[in-house]
């Protein structure tokens, strides 16, 4: 219910901050059908963002499990904004392989009901000054 409230919201606020968008080929994604989507993110946050904001269907996000572990209140957000919790190995919560178990019938689960998935395919994103001396 909160994702559905705050769509139309950020996608205004996406509208007047980023004056001009062009959105090529959104009729390729099916309808109706499942949809994973593999996407770059060199920011943190402005991809899933427009990605959600100006998909027809509701999609469903994986992302950093290290934050949904920590906070109570970060495990509710994700929550009510289709956020599935990711956990990478070599990481002290991660304690056996099960541990991303959940987390994958989450994403079947969408699937099945012809849902879209979005993975960030990167998997962080890693913030570098540009200017080379």
């Amino acid at each position: 219910m909160v994702y559905s409230i705050v769509k139309p919201c950020a996608k205004i606020a996406l509208s007047v901050y980023f004056r001009k968008m062009n959105i090529s080929h959104r009729e390729r994604i099916p309808k109706g059908k499942p949809v994973v989507f593999a996407v770059n993110h060199p920011t943190a946050f402005i991809e899933p963002c427009i990605l959600g904001c100006w998909s027809d269907e509701p999609m469903h996000f994986l992302a950093r499990g290290d934050l949904y572990v920590n906070s109570p209140f970060v495990r509710k957000l994700y929550d009510w904004f289709h956020i599935v919790p990711i956990f990478r190995t070599g990481r002290p919560w991660v304690q056996r392989p099960q541990t991303n178990y959940e987390s994958f019938g989450k994403c079947f689960e969408a699937l099945k009901q012809n849902k879209q998935v979005t993975i960030l395919a990167e998997g962080r994103t890693k913030h570098e000054n540009a200017c080379v001396r």
